[in-house]
């Protein structure tokens, strides 16, 4: 079903593995990966493979600014 919608072919991924890359995930094991490496994958170790060909995501601004004279000041919206 995956394919008619992103042109991208499914993967079957088997409910041991699909619990396994879910406890990677929550134990934090892939916190320094891209979080477009986990896009349209099939079992958690394709992330790491992934990872290598994935440019790193763009954080956004921070929403606050140092004020040069001593604090914190939230940035206008």
């Amino acid at each position: 079903m995956t394919e008619q919608f992103s042109g991208i072919k499914g993967k079957d991924v088997s409910l041991k593995d699909s619990l396994d890359g879910c406890e990677c995930i929550l134990a934090d094991e892939f916190k320094d990966l891209p979080e477009s490496a986990f896009y349209m994958i099939g079992a958690i170790d394709e992330v790491k493979e992934k990872a290598k060909t994935t440019k790193p995501d763009v954080k956004p601004p921070s929403p606050t600014t140092v004020n040069a004279d001593t604090n914190l000041q939230p940035q206008p919206k």
